[in-house]
């Protein structure tokens, strides 16, 4: 019995895939010309939103005063020295730019100063005005502060306003009256921005273009795969 040997062939004929791909030239060019303009029409209804951001340190000159003060406070100075360091203050100013009531003050600032709390409150839920807070990671005792909204204007307004905020709370926690102290050093400044942070429009449309593009030479290559296989098994070939 003579044994059969079946070939598989696996290489690809590039000529073969070009013709295929050319064939259905008109489509592909319709297709992404279509999604282009499609996302060019989306990322320019989209609003813009502006980011306004600022870094800030503790003031070590004023918390070392905070220091000794508080160790007055207690017996044992020695394992007090030995167990308090003077970075715990960073852990304490941290979370209070994630005060939601501190923003909402900051947010009536920023609009003027008369408005009320619940529009305030308002604008950071309705609007998506984003506020985030991280430690940098070179430098534990700075703190980053990154404020994003559609309004330009009220992103720097607010950032500066928290900033103002945050003092002013810190110096309520420790007794301080004298409206000149400042118990946060600026390293970074708010700044207002010119462009907008988002939508990235030049790459949402590139981005949108490419995947486009391979969307209908995918496409082109299924619909010509089922086009052979129903041609193989249509029943005149039987």
């Amino acid at each position: 019995m003579e044994e059969r040997k079946v070939v598989y062939d696996d290489e690809i004929d590039l000529y073969e895939l070009f013709i295929k791909l050319w064939k259905h030239k008109i489509f592909i060019l319709m297709f992404t010309l279509l999604c282009t303009v499609a996302s060019i029409v989306a990322v320019n209804i989209m609003p813009p939103k502006y980011k306004v951001t600022a870094k800030v340190v503790p003031n070590n000159i004023e918390f070392i005063k905070i220091f000794y003060k508080d160790l007055g406070s207690y017996g044992n100075i020695d394992m007090v020295l030995s167990n308090i360091y003077i970075g715990v203050y960073t852990e304490i100013i941290f979370p209070l730019f994630k005060s939601r009531d501190l923003a909402i003050k900051a947010v009536g600032q920023a609009l003027g100063g008369n408005s009320d709390p619940e529009y305030c409150a308002s604008i950071i839920d309705e609007e998506e005005l984003s506020i985030d807070v991280k430690k940098n990671r070179e430098v534990a005792s700075v703190i980053e502060i990154e404020v994003v909204h559609r309004d330009s204007a009220l992103a720097y307004n607010f950032a500066n306003n928290l900033l103002l905020q945050v003092d002013n709370e810190l110096k309520r926690i420790y007794n301080i009256k004298d409206s000149k102290t400042r118990l946060l050093n600026v390293t970074e400044s708010p700044v207002m921005p010119k462009k907008p942070y988002s939508p990235k429009k030049s790459l949402v449309v590139a981005v949108a273009f490419v995947s486009s593009l391979f969307l209908a030479l995918f496409l082109v290559l299924i619909i010509d795969w089922i086009g052979a296989v129903r041609k193989q098994y249509s029943p005149d070939r039987m």
